[in-house]
This record gives C-alpha cells, structure tokens and sequence, in this order.
C-alpha cells in the first residue's frame, strides 16, 4: 500500500520510464508515476504496450497515468495494468482547458509534504493547499475554490506562466 510517502515521482512526458523510476527509487523516492499513456492507444495496440509501459517487482507502489475521453476505453486500460501497479490516475487534460481559458490551479492535500526547489519557488503563489483534515469536510474544496475572487485567479495565472 502507498502509505504516506513523501517523495513521489511525478509523471513527465518522456521522463518517467522505468530506468528513471529505478534511479529515483534508488535515491529514496518512494513512490512512482508512469508518462502518461493514452488510453485507447493502450487498449487497442499491443505494440504501444509493449513499448510504453514497462514496469518490474520493485517498482511498487506505481500509479499508472492515462488520458481518456472515453470511459469505456479507460476502463479497459486500466484492466491491463491492475496487476502490476497499485494505482491508475487520470490525467483530465486540464493544460487545453486553460489555454481555453479555464482556470487550473495544482490542488495539495497534505498535512506534511516536501517539494522540490522550495528554497527557489513559493508554492504559495500558484498552487491551493488543504490540509488533510479540511479535504475530508463535505464540500470543503468546492466551497475554496469558488470563493477565490477573479484578482485571485489572475496573479496565479501570472505566477504559473513566469
């Protein structure tokens, strides 16, 4: 089970294949995302499996990430690689929403969690964060990011493209 780790590999386009799991295992990662792999192209394409998902008995705990606009076919991928991760994340496509103009802000829920480069970046200003107890109160997070005024979104929007 996944616990409370505190050092997760992020997915990264190109980046998070097994080699490079391994090695951020290896440096005291404890947990692990794969690229993101497109759902239906998993599904139907052996070869595409083969080629991108790759995994081994150590690389555990593993959340295995696809983007999907249908759920059947999500559904089927996700049947794929039950045995051999713990976790199956969707990636929703929230960069094309705001390119459309959405707002998309990184929300964490953590009590306790250490981000890279915290001693460059101030978190603060282009992501939510909620504690683990706030994130369990009955509309908590919807009733939050409604209440963030437009000036808000704005300055956010600012710091995520600088």
């Amino acid at each position: 089970m996944l616990g409370r780790p505190k050092l997760i590999v992020a997915p990264m386009v190109d980046n998070s294949e097994l080699p490079f799991r391994s090695l951020c295992r290896k440096y005291g990662a404890e947990a692990a995302y794969t690229p993101m792999l497109h759902s239906r192209m998993f599904s139907e394409n052996e070869k595409y499996r083969s080629q991108e998902f790759t995994t081994c008995k150590e690389d555990r705990p593993l959340f295995v990430q696809f983007c999907a606009n249908n759920p059947d076919l999500l559904l089927e991928a996700a049947r794929r690689v039950e045995a051999y991760c713990d976790y199956v994340d969707i990636n929703f496509g929230l960069y094309n929403l705001w390119k459309q103009g959405f707002h998309c802000v990184p929300v964490i829920i953590s009590d306790e969690i250490e981000l890279p480069y915290e001693d460059i970046h101030d978190y603060s200003e282009f992501c939510i964060f909620v504690s683990t107890s706030d994130d369990h109160r009955e509309i908590f997070l919807i009733k939050l990011i409604r209440g963030i005024c437009k000036e808000e979104w704005r300055n956010v929007e600012k710091a995520q493209r600088s």
